[in-house]
């Protein structure tokens, strides 16, 4: 401000508090009705909501008291604001006070977000199937984020922390912006073909409209081409992009996805080599215990200290026994060859033939006994017919019949005249 030639400068505060009376006094500013989408909501523990309020141009920060209600809107949401404009003096900023706040509709920003997660969850993009294992231990890492931004220190100061050994390769990119996809695809297929042993994607928090780079179909398809795995961490742990979905692993935060890929610390690495030594030095002391207890029982046994003596006996015993087993050898061919004689001697007195003569007329005494013709000799006779067919019973035979009659010296023909049963006959 000048006066009368002079210029006046004023204090922050004095300026602020001018300003702080404009909005005070403007009666334009007691009521306003708005509509926009929300974006970085966020709810204290005192029941008050803060989000920002935007439009395709520009934003505005607001607040409402006594949000409890409200628990229930999103990100994207897009609503319908009653509300006073009010200036923040120690920030020297003006928000919107809402009074009423009602959804308008699902905003656009999120409303595509939605509609490609799903059109890629279809796709099956998002299965687990397709996930790669992360190392425990990772040599070779390479982080794709802002050069300048705080995530970029934080994984850097994690990764040293934890795993001084890493070799560490960084590609600078852009993480919003209307170049930035392109850029984010450039570095993730150099890192691709690097031959790392794990990617971080990495940004810090933000707005949906900041972090919307991350949810380009085209990145995430690129994500799902890559032979690396990959872990994420864009925003804060509240936020989930499209990458999140794709990747390998996803970490609610950059310094998290630097704790991922060094899930194995080269502190664990020394502690588990000392935890081995030790084992390794217990069991060999252990060891040389046991078989130390081994010798020293052995040096005051009997048997070894006595050995020369032990060995003497056992060579009598030896001897013993062998004279014994020969004997008994021998006693044994004797007995066997009395055994062989006796049957030899049987042998050579047995008259082979007349034994088996006597059992010839045996049998031809009995076969004799049962001949037709001894029997014909006792005054039988056999019966036939024409036909020479035996004829044993009177059934067999009718008046009339021609029968032949053998005798023991020859055979007649003759007629029958007369049959008579056994039964009629003694009768």
């Amino acid at each position: 401000m000048e006066n009368n030639g002079k210029t006046t400068y004023l204090t922050i505060t004095a300026l602020n508090r001018y300003l702080e009376k404009k909005y005070q006094n403007d009666p334009y500013l007691k009521v306003v009705y708005v509509k926009g989408e929300v974006s970085n909501l966020k709810f204290h523990s005192t029941g008050t909501m803060y989000f920002s309020l935007k439009d395709e141009n520009t934003i505005i920060k607001a607040l409402k008291f006594n949000a409890q209600d409200y628990k229930d809107l999103k990100e994207g949401d897009k609503v319908l604001i009653k509300a006073n404009l009010d200036f923040y003096f120690p920030y020297g900023e003006h928000r919107l006070k809402v009074e009423d706040l009602q959804i308008d509709n699902v905003g656009d920003l999120y409303r595509q977000f939605i509609e490609l997660r799903d059109k890629l969850n279809s796709e099956g993009i998002f299965d687990s199937k397709h996930k790669k294992n992360i190392n425990k231990i990772n040599n070779n890492i390479a982080v794709i984020t802002s050069s300048t931004g705080a995530a970029i220190q934080d994984i850097k100061r994690t990764l040293i922390r934890r795993y001084p050994l890493v070799n560490l390769t960084i590609y600078p990119s852009l993480v919003q912006g209307d170049s930035a996809v392109n850029d984010l695809i450039k570095n993730l297929k150099l890192a691709d073909s690097a031959n790392h042993d794990v990617i971080i994607l990495a940004r810090g928090g933000g707005s949906i409209e900041d972090l919307f780079s991350f949810n380009n179909e085209y990145l995430v398809r690129e994500i799902f081409n890559c032979n690396t795995p990959i872990v994420t961490g864009v925003g804060h742990e509240t936020d989930t992009t499209l990458v999140d979905y794709v990747a390998d692993m996803r970490a609610s935060t950059p310094t998290a996805a630097a704790e991922i890929v060094t899930s194995i610390t080269l502190e664990s690495i020394k502690n588990n080599i000392i935890l081995l030594k030790n084992r390794l030095n217990k069991s060999i002391n252990s060891n040389i215990s046991y078989n130390k207890n081994i010798l020293d029982n052995l040096s005051k046994n009997h048997y070894i200290k006595n050995f020369s003596l032990i060995y003497k006996d056992y060579l009598l015993d030896l001897d013993y026994k062998k004279n014994k087993l020969n004997t008994i050898i021998e006693n044994k061919i004797e007995k066997e060859k009395l055994k062989l004689n006796t049957y030899k001697r049987s042998i050579l007195n047995l008259d082979i033939l007349d034994y088996y003569r006597n059992k010839f007329y045996i049998k031809l005494e009995i076969f004799n006994s049962n001949s037709p013709l001894t029997i014909l000799q006792k005054g039988y006779t056999i019966i036939t017919d024409d036909s020479n067919n035996r004829i044993s019973s009177v059934e067999n035979l009718k008046c009339g019949d021609n029968i032949k009659v053998s005798l023991q010296d020859g055979r007649i023909s003759a007629k029958v005249i007369d049959v008579e049963s056994e039964r009629n006959y003694y009768d």
